[in-house]
């Protein structure tokens, strides 16, 4: 019976894993959470709040193409791969280093972002509303 129970539950993160796999990567998330990039300069790019290093064996991939670090451009939605370069007195001070970027210029992100903020008040009133 133990064998059974373990079968199950090993089954279940595959199929979780594997649907996963095939959404876009615009579809993981609410819009208000997916990373979006802040700044590109010269050698490195800012998503959300930490700074890549980007050299010439970074991977990039622009709205589906190949692409290089000019191609992308501040708010467009982007996943960056990756792992510290080298290590700082805390988080804030580690410097990271980019082995892969998938970006896309998602236009409708912005108002994704703002219909889900829009619910997401509109089930906040509702909640306060029924307790009074």
């Amino acid at each position: 019976m133990a064998a059974s129970v373990f079968c199950s539950l090993e089954a279940a993160p595959r199929n979780g894993d594997k649907k996963n796999k095939n959404l876009s990567y615009s579809k993981k998330g609410n819009p208000s959470e997916l990373p979006v990039v802040k700044s590109v300069g010269n050698g490195g790019i800012t998503v959300s709040d930490r700074y890549y290093v980007v050299d010439d064996s970074t991977k990039i991939t622009v709205n589906g193409t190949e692409g290089s670090l000019f191609d992308i451009k501040p708010g467009m939605q982007a996943l960056v791969a990756g792992g510290v370069k080298e290590f700082g007195r805390d988080r804030e001070g580690n410097i990271y280093i980019a082995t892969r970027i998938v970006a896309s210029d998602d236009n409708e992100l912005a108002k994704k972002a703002d219909a889900f903020n829009k619910k997401a008040r509109e089930r906040a009133s509702n909640r306060s509303g029924n307790r009074r």
